[in-house]
């Protein structure tokens, strides 16, 4: 949140051009680009503001219904699995879910949700492949990647490759059979 934007005439523009660049030929470009050329080109001082504003386009445009929490709002406290333990209890969750790169610190530090009777659990994604304009296929590119190339079915490809998730235990012992979709 204390990381500053240093606005320039460049800084707007060369974001704008590059995205224009590598997606105008996309499919879905012309339908979705305009606005997000308007919040790209807004004034904004902060790096945190404006990434909000992303999200919650981003959000909107793939029509993903859900409240945004921000962890600062919730004023919670501590550190590392502290820190989400007093985030999950302010929002009254009982599982967390993680991205599996957190995996060898929560095995460390499981006790601590176990404390408090929340459950970890691992993000499990199985990335589906859709067209591209660019060949071979890039996985993971950008959820803008996505919108440009699929429109309005982004959300079903997105959630087509949701598989279910990994317990703390399978996570550490291995992963289990990563192509069997959630029902």
């Amino acid at each position: 949140s204390d990381v500053e934007i240093i606005r320039s005439e460049a800084f707007p523009k060369d974001h704008v051009r590059s995205i224009e660049l590598n997606y105008c030929r996309s499919p879905f470009f012309d339908h979705f680009f305009p606005e997000l050329r308007v919040l790209l080109e807004e004034p904004e001082d902060s790096l945190y503001r404006l990434n909000v504003k992303l999200i919650r386009w981003m959000a909107k445009t793939f029509g993903i219904d859900a409240r945004l929490e921000r962890a600062s709002d919730l004023k919670a406290s501590g550190t590392r699995s502290d820190f989400l333990v007093d985030i999950c209890k302010r929002v009254n969750a009982e599982t967390y879910l993680s991205p599996i790169g957190s995996l060898d610190y929560l095995a460390e530090e499981y006790h601590v949700f176990d404390a408090h009777d929340i459950t970890i659990l691992f993000h499990n994604f199985h990335h589906t492949e859709y067209r591209q304009v660019f060949k071979p296929f890039m996985p993971y590119a950008s959820a803008l990647d996505l919108l440009f190339n699929e429109g309005g079915q982004s959300l079903s490809i997105l959630r087509s490759g949701r598989r279910p998730s990994f317990t703390l235990k399978e996570a550490v012992e291995g992963f289990r059979d990563v192509t069997a979709p959630v029902e």
